[in-house]
């Protein structure tokens, strides 16, 4: 069955997009624990995979189409 993300508090944002992706989904967790949790029940969806933001140097640079 397909995932509706509004029913993951966790997640702030799903992205799908063109590339070696479908979706790149953004999340709030507490802890590495709490992460292992949530990539537990999204990888029922498929294979994931997860990098972690270290610094954001410049916030709201998107591009305009």
């Amino acid at each position: 069955s397909a995932m509706h993300t509004e029913e993951v508090s966790e997640i702030r944002s799903c992205h799908h997009v063109i590339g070696n992706s479908s979706f790149i989904v953004e999340a709030d967790v507490s802890s590495v624990t709490h992460l292992e949790r949530l990539i537990e029940q999204l990888s029922r969806y498929g294979q994931t995979a997860t990098s972690i933001v270290v610094s954001s140097p410049k916030l709201g640079c998107g591009v305009g189409v």
